[in-house]
């Protein structure tokens, strides 16, 4: 029987401004684009030496990446009515996430999104990002769950690959409706 709901943040719960600047640009996350996110995901760098970064890599000030970078993304509204309902339901609901604590903070924040997780995992904090298998096995001996008892959802199929391989159920996020029919064929009902 599950009992907990593992979602990462990026792409899933809400854009990713990156993600979103690279395809608008024809770009994609590779070269220095993947070495400078892999720094901040593992805590090599802060948050602004990450923003910094990206703007060279762009070949933008600083002032204009920030802009864009800024107001490229938002919330998926329906990915947190699922969120709430299988709170309402008793499940417990953990965020996972490659990034920075400075990075996911000010989301986090602004859209009050706290209220939604029984605890909050950051690459960064924790020194693993994914798709490292330790990190899974990391976040359910802190959520003191067996890795069956536990559902992940992600956006990246390699991370869920991951997930699968230490015992959790990864599911492949593309749409908040196909995460609802693939946590209703689970047996959540949301």
């Amino acid at each position: 029987m599950y009992k907990a709901v593992i979602f990462d943040f990026f792409d899933v719960i809400h854009g990713d401004p990156l993600s979103i600047m690279l395809e608008s640009k024809g770009l994609k996350r590779e070269g220095p684009f993947a070495e400078i996110c892999k720094r901040l995901d593992l805590g090599g760098i802060d948050y602004q030496g990450y923003m910094g970064s990206l703007a060279e890599a762009f070949g933008l000030t600083k002032e204009q990446f920030d802009k864009e970078f800024e107001n490229s993304a938002s919330l998926d509204v329906e990915v947190i009515e699922i969120i709430q309902k299988l709170r309402h339901q008793r499940y417990q609901t953990i965020l996972l996430s490659n990034t920075h604590r400075d990075e996911i903070q000010p989301l986090l924040d602004r859209h009050s999104l706290h209220r939604l997780f029984d605890d909050v995992i950051i690459s960064a904090e924790v020194g693993m990002s994914k798709p490292d298998p330790q990190i899974f096995r990391f976040t359910t001996k802190r959520i003191r769950l067996h890795p069956k008892q536990t559902v992940f959802t992600d956006d990246n199929p390699k991370n869920v690959t991951a997930a699968n391989s230490v015992g959790i159920h990864g599911l492949h996020f593309t749409s908040a409706s196909k995460l609802r029919n693939d946590l209703s064929t689970l047996g959540l009902t949301i």
